[in-house]
């Protein structure tokens, strides 16, 4: 039988299952490749005849240039960083299993959610944000830089710092992790600023953080609640227990906007932070690769989504 959809993911992405179990239900047949069980496995591709053959771990599987498409979920590139030293061979394995990975680009005319290379520009926020301008969208003000003198000039008050790049550090068995700060400006300086650039934008308070997601033309969007109100600053910041998610009606014109956006970065999935404040919808940033399975209601919306776009069924 022909496998119709490969999905590139790991052991421990419960958000698969979901689409999985939907998959097996409109019987389309698929091949899910984790990456911490590749070495494991014995892999061979032509890239020319654009084949694949798998086998071990209970696979016996082949594909083809009728392949319908490939779910991308575990994008690895140089910001992963280890929690310990790794041996020559280990780091080896690490670089040419990515490498491999991005390697399914041959199957050219299977669908991407998402393409790799769309992937790795989309990530990029400042051409998030100028894409998002040509979309419609408004942005807050913004510089992208590590000159202190003309972030405390733009914001004298005070400023949202984000990194350009998702953060995720490692110091001994410690993971860390950067999310946005309100800082007065005051508090900014050359010793504190010019090691690393970063994002500084405008504050927007009070605010309504508003989640979106985007699977081809459907959209689902979630208003963030903190114990029941809006969030000052990053809602990430706060446990779990204190954040609840409520469905939130988004103006036609700015669920237009959201798929539009998704087409132009080469998307066909999307988790796009949007605020509202003072009637305005605001754009802050999109996620290609983002979790969705936490959201209300999740198997139902994104996961039927997904299932339905991977499948081509009722799509």
């Amino acid at each position: 039988m022909t496998t119709r959809v490969l999905i590139l993911s790991s052991v421990y992405d419960f958000a698969v299952d979901l689409v999985l179990h939907r998959l097996r239900k409109s019987e389309t047949t698929y091949l899910r490749l984790n990456r911490e069980q590749l070495p494991d496995l014995r892999v061979s591709f032509d890239p020319a005849a654009r084949t694949m053959n798998v086998r071990g771990l209970g696979i016996a599987s082949s594909l083809g240039p009728g392949l319908q498409s490939i779910w991308y979920r575990s994008p690895i590139f140089l910001r992963n960083a280890s929690a310990s030293k790794l041996s020559l061979g280990d780091q080896l394995a690490r670089s040419q299993w990515s490498a491999f990975l991005r390697s399914m680009m041959i199957f050219e005319e299977a669908r991407w959610m998402n393409h790799p290379a769309k992937i790795y520009s989309a990530e990029t926020k400042p051409f998030q944000l100028l894409t998002a301008t040509k979309c419609g969208f408004t942005i807050p003000e913004t510089v992208v830089g590590n000159d202190v003198e003309e972030v405390r000039k733009r914001f004298p008050i005070e400023v949202a710092v984000k990194s350009i790049d998702t953060v995720y550090l490692r110091e001994d068995a410690d993971a860390l992790f950067a999310y946005t700060n309100i800082i007065p400006s005051e508090r900014l300086s050359d010793s504190n600023l010019h090691q690393a650039p970063v994002i500084a934008q405008t504050v927007i308070s009070p605010k309504t953080d508003i989640r979106v997601t985007v699977v081809g033309a459907s959209v689902f969007a979630y208003e963030i609640l903190i114990n029941g109100e809006a969030a000052t600053g990053d809602w990430r910041l706060h446990r779990r227990e204190e954040i609840s998610y409520r469905p939130f009606f988004l103006p036609p014109a700015v669920e237009r906007r959201c798929v539009e956006l998704c087409e132009k970065l080469g998307l066909s999935f999307g988790a796009i932070d949007l605020v509202e404040s003072d009637g305005q919808i605001v754009f802050i940033e999109i996620n290609p690769t983002e979790e969705w399975a936490w959201l209300p209601d999740a198997d139902t919306t994104a996961g039927a989504a997904i299932a339905a776009w991977l499948s081509g069924k009722g799509i």
